[in-house]
């Protein structure tokens, strides 16, 4: 069967095909249309320039450290290493040594000196081990924000709260509102005493010498002061039984950040974004920080209301619940389990090859 050659087109027959002039403005109803014969560029050289020569900028661009910005401008070694001491004798801690390298063994010069080929006889020298746990690295006027006994009582958190409250709205109330989110000195029984005479209405106003309380807040601490604990804080001012101000609603976030932080300060008892968030008033507050009295035990509560129960010979009692490990040692079988446990160098009670994680009693704003 015969075949049909298919013919090749030039690359200029399909430039000509999508080229096309200005149509021509004739009587006709169909537009005429010229085929371009197609183009290719053509350079022309510069003759006063040879054919391989380069065009360089011959103008050195010189660094004026005077014509850059401040933030470009690089800075003094010597003013960064001054301030880095500065900053660190500021701080509460003290940081761990530099590391130093040993001599390496051709430059030593003592004949007797022989290299190790194992760590197991060599002693260890200085390193981080058990640095953040040593007191001695931490100065003497280092305070936690956060108090070390935590409060948990209910009349003192009352009163408490009802401090956080009181120094709040009198600095609202004394137009001194850069300082209600700042940092406030924790006082003595005096100042305690004076923030708790003023009274507070339900709708945020107070009755008292309240200006006293701004004084105190404004005044600067000398040294470490401890917060008062529960006892102290009942000794000094009992509970009071007015529960008018535990109804004032905190529509405003940065009084209600305020108080919170106050009572963080004062009792240890931090509130969570989440639970701050859906506080309205003081009472709910209140109600987010203190817990609810433990529930009595099955064995507490027959001590209490069946105390005849406990002489019955044939019935024994136990405080909590008997675990296999109780009934092997009313038995004397637990000694064998001991000696089997110094044996595989595994714990005889609870988990102490476990530890703690160290760092998370310091997030939580503890020391």
């Amino acid at each position: 069967m015969r075949r049909i050659s298919r013919l090749r087109q030039t690359a200029g027959q399909f430039g000509s095909r999508l080229t096309a002039t200005r149509p021509s403005t004739t009587g006709s109803r169909f537009m005429d249309y010229a085929p371009r014969s197609p183009r290719r560029a053509v350079s022309c050289p510069d003759k006063s320039q040879p054919a391989g020569a380069r065009f360089l900028s011959t103008t050195s661009i010189r660094r004026d450290d005077q014509a850059l910005p401040k933030s470009l401008v690089p800075e003094d070694e010597a003013g960064l290493d001054s301030d880095l001491a500065t900053q660190l004798d500021n701080t509460p801690y003290r940081p761990p040594p530099v590391a130093s390298e040993a001599e390496d063994p051709e430059s030593i010069s003592d004949p007797t000196y022989v290299p190790a080929t194992k760590g197991d006889t060599l002693d260890t020298v200085g390193g981080l081990t058990g640095w953040w746990e040593s007191s001695a690295n931490y100065k003497e006027s280092f305070q936690s924000f956060k108090p070390r006994r935590k409060i948990s009582e209910t009349a003192a958190l009352r009163l408490a709260l009802r401090r956080a409250v009181v120094e709040a709205l009198a600095l609202r109330q004394a137009g001194a509102n850069s300082l209600i989110n700042g940092s406030w000195p924790i006082g003595g029984q005096q100042e305690l005493r004076r923030s708790l005479s003023v009274a507070v209405a339900a709708d945020g106003s107070l009755s008292g010498d309240f200006q006293a309380v701004v004084t105190d807040l404004h005044a600067a601490e000398d040294g470490l002061v401890v917060p008062p604990s529960a006892k102290s804080m009942l000794q000094a001012v009992p509970d009071a039984a007015d529960s008018a101000w535990e109804t004032l609603v905190l529509s405003d976030m940065a009084l209600k950040f305020a108080v919170s932080k106050r009572l963080f300060q004062l009792t240890g008892q931090r509130i969570s974004d989440f639970q701050l968030g859906s506080t309205t008033d003081v009472k709910s507050i209140l109600a987010t920080v203190q817990k609810a009295p433990k529930a009595r035990t099955l064995a507490e509560e027959i001590e209490i209301r069946r105390p005849e129960l406990l002489r019955v010979p044939n019935i024994t009692f136990a405080a909590k619940r008997v675990t296999r490990g109780d009934k092997d040692k009313s038995l004397g079988r637990f000694k064998v389990i001991e000696e089997e446990f110094r044996k595989r160098d595994l714990p005889l009670k609870g988990h102490d090859f476990a530890e703690k994680n160290k760092e998370l009693k310091r997030h939580q704003g503890g020391a």
